[in-house]
């Protein structure tokens, strides 16, 4: 599974914030192959905490 980061992100930061291993999943934005750290535990709560829903597990 793979962290699609789409350009709707606006680099809030917040799914750092709420990241269990403080990723930084923004950084990947609009880049075609996501983000895929192998320290992601792939729990969710970056996607859950965006607000702008930009964040989205493929």
């Amino acid at each position: 599974m793979t962290l699609m980061v789409s350009d709707a992100c606006v680099k809030c930061k917040r799914c750092e914030k709420v990241c269990p291993m403080q990723l930084k999943p923004y950084t990947a934005k609009g880049k075609a192959e996501g983000f895929d750290h192998s320290d992601c535990l792939k729990c969710g709560r970056c996607v859950a905490n965006c607000p702008k829903n930009a964040l989205k597990f493929k």
